[in-house]
């Protein structure tokens, strides 16, 4: 949450509006409470309250598998298990 301003400024700058979903993997290093979906209006984030998505952990953990593999030299990943880093770096979803 100390970053939201910033992320707001880049995706105002992005031109991004609606929905904006945010994989928490690498904030806290655990699978659960990982997603979140919070609405951007162009602007700001509409809510300070994210929705927790967890209910679509499949579908959205190919996908962040996905997006980790294709930036894997920039992921800071220090809060996961050596088994989580590996399948990070070869797009296994966790």
């Amino acid at each position: 949450m100390e970053y939201l301003s910033q992320v707001e400024k880049d995706l105002k700058r992005k031109k991004v509006h609606g929905a904006v979903l945010f994989d928490l993997l690498l904030a806290h290093g655990s699978k659960s409470n990982r997603f979140f979906v919070g609405e951007f209006n162009g602007e700001h984030f509409s809510s300070p309250q994210f929705k927790n998505r967890d209910d679509c952990y499949s579908d959205f953990s190919v996908f962040s598998a996905r997006i980790f593999k294709e930036n894997a030299e920039k992921v800071n990943d220090s809060l996961l298990s050596k088994a989580m880093r590996f399948a990070l770096k070869r797009g296994i979803p966790l």
